[in-house]
């Protein structure tokens, strides 16, 4: 069984959260999943000061008390991480930006060998390109194994949804091809 963790960047239940579903519902149909859910804008995350405590020295000892890690925590025992978000102003949202920016240790200290990441990132206009390009580089740092981004325009009234599901379908066989490897023994 594939354990993976949501992260939800949008700060409500719109179209990016809607299109995540979409996908682990065609994913569970597919494969074995155990999915669990982070709603950053339910969580309690303060805004990095800047300090760089984390880096020097160390990450528990950052003046914010807050969920992060927590967070990390769930993404330790799991074997994916999505990271959803919607482009707001040609770039993630604030919530997971500010979420990258407390968890920045990482990169100087990564601890995410073996695991899998993909971005979901929908789009009304533009942007999704460089969004799921700047997620993947960062989580690359953090030591991930990148699964190309699902990026989705879904604009109102959008006529795409045959492209769209293609787009989902492309995603979930890339899970289904992780979920064999780790079945077969080739990735642990």
């Amino acid at each position: 069984m594939l354990k993976i963790l949501i992260i939800h960047g949008s700060p409500h239940k719109g179209q990016t959260y809607k299109a995540t579903m979409e996908f682990l519902d065609e994913l569970g149909n597919r494969i074995e999943v155990e999915v669990k859910h982070i709603f950053l804008f339910q969580e309690q995350l303060e805004l990095c000061r800047g300090c760089g405590i984390c880096v020097v020295s160390d990450e528990n000892r950052c003046p914010n008390k807050d969920d992060i890690q927590m967070i990390h925590t769930l993404m330790q025992n799991s074997d994916a991480i999505i990271i959803t978000t919607p482009v707001y102003a040609m770039q993630v949202s604030a919530l997971v930006k500010n979420f990258l920016e407390r968890s920045a240790y990482i990169i100087h200290r990564p601890s995410f060998f073996g695991k899998w990441f993909m971005s979901i990132s929908t789009q009304a206009f533009s942007g999704d390109k460089d969004v799921a390009k700047y997620l993947a580089n960062v989580m690359h740092f953090w030591g991930f194994n990148i699964i190309p981004g699902l990026r989705l325009t879904l604009a109102p009234g959008d006529t795409q949804k045959k492209a769209i599901r293609k787009k989902i379908t492309a995603a979930v066989d890339q899970f289904q091809a992780i979920d064999f490897l780790f079945q077969v023994g080739k990735i642990s």
